[in-house]
């Protein structure tokens, strides 16, 4: 990589001197016929882009063959171009430059850029993970520094599942994969951990993705998880389009460790129970999402899926019982009262719910019972700081539903 680096550096300076005289030549033929500056603002605006390669553990290793329009554009343009390794610490895997020839001829110009277009790539996938866990947010943030001083556009290009574990978005912790996405943009900017994006387009690959010992993400997982980065990033100022690419098969091995982000997982439902035998299912907002301060459901044939082996062992078992039990993030402390009585007649319309699902999969009205319990419930756990502001991935974990099904 040392050689890489210096490789691409001397180039550069190759290039940028090219550049300078190119220039200078430029002016003072435009001097010479009068141009004026409006005529002059004609010229090609450079395109410059920087990669954010999450070449890391427990993800599949990125395909450079996404990056190969946005290598052509900066190449064609003379833009500029930054290459970030997506890890805990961090860094530029290759010094960015000023690319593509400046030579003053048309054929010499498309010679020498069809050599750079080949051989950009080759850093790209060059890239690897020197330091343990990831920081996307971080490295993001570093790529938004790198162009502030590129010429012309500015794109960020992400080449990384996005499944965080280390910096303000640590998806080990709570349940932040479920958490609510205006939340979370929301908290990180009210922690000032939110980059300057303004006026970058952020286009994002192999978000989602990820490898052994990685658990693969349920579809409402990853919906998720595209919200949450695309809230983070258009409150920083971005423009964001994600991409659907299939990455490489395989990760590489070899390096640093990234920690197993903990997905929440559903209790094994049997096929039927015996005397005095209980059955307890969580419904994550994974499971069972609600519209914001709202018992609809967000997407209702996705809720009656997760209920549906619920109501079949109840059919299936005709004297069992089932509590429906609703719970939520903390109240407001800024509200009183009225804050409590708001979770607790949420948390009891988010339960109603959950038992009407049943009723209308077969379940019998009468052996159903369905309890709010707002923020008073024994799995329930601190989630707001010192501040008293919602903790994203800790209020995530206070909203779910809990079915309980008992046999006589």
């Amino acid at each position: 990589m040392k050689k890489v680096r210096e490789r691409l550096l001397v180039l550069a300076n190759r290039v940028l001197l090219a550049a300078a005289l190119v220039l200078v030549a430029w002016c003072a033929i435009t001097t010479l016929a009068g141009c004026s500056n409006e005529e002059a603002s004609g010229a090609v605006q450079p395109e410059s882009a920087a990669f954010v390669v999450g070449a890391h553990a427990n993800a599949p290793l990125p395909k450079s063959d996404c990056a190969s329009d946005y290598i052509a554009k900066a190449v064609d343009t003379n833009g500029y171009i930054e290459v970030i390794s997506a890890e805990g610490e961090p860094r530029s895997a290759v010094s960015g430059a000023i690319v593509g020839s400046t030579a003053n001829t048309e054929s010499k110009r498309a010679q020498e850029n069809e050599q750079w277009k080949a051989a950009l790539p080759g850093y790209l996938s060059d890239v690897r993970a020197q330091t343990a866990e990831v920081d996307t947010l971080a490295s993001i943030e570093l790529a938004a520094r790198a162009l502030s001083e590129a010429p012309g556009t500015h794109s960020i290009v992400v080449m990384d599942s996005g499944l965080q574990t280390s910096g303000a978005l640590d998806f080990t912790q709570g349940a932040l994969i479920d958490a609510d996405a205006s939340e979370v943009a929301v908290w990180l900017a009210d922690h000032s951990e939110l980059p300057d994006l303004t006026g970058i387009q952020v286009d994002w690959y192999y978000l989602g993705d990820v490898a052994a010992p990685q658990e693969d993400l349920s579809p409402a997982q990853r919906d998720n998880l595209r919200s949450i980065w695309q809230a983070i990033l258009e409150t920083a100022g971005a423009q964001v389009a994600f991409h659907d690419t299939t990455p490489a098969s395989d990760a590489a091995e070899g390096l640093p460790e990234v920690s197993v982000v903990d997905l929440p997982e559903r209790a094994a439902m049997p096929d039927s129970l015996t005397a005095g035998e209980t059955v307890q299912v969580e419904l994550t907002e994974s499971d069972v999402k609600f519209q914001g301060d709202s018992a609809e459901f967000v997407d209702a044939g996705q809720a009656r899926d997760a209920v549906a082996d619920c109501a079949e062992l109840m059919a299936e078992n005709g004297n069992a019982t089932c509590l429906v039990e609703g719970t939520t993030a903390s109240a407001d402390p800024t509200q009183g009262d009225e804050g409590e009585q708001f979770i607790q007649e949420l948390s009891q319309a988010r339960a109603a719910a959950v038992a009407n699902l049943l009723v209308e999969a077969g379940a019998d009205p009468d052996a159903i019972e369905a309890r709010g319990c707002g923020d008073d419930h024994p799995s329930h756990v601190s989630d707001r700081d010192d501040a008293g502001k919602l903790i994203p991935s800790q209020a995530a974990q206070n909203r779910k539903v809990i079915i309980t099904i008992s046999a006589a």
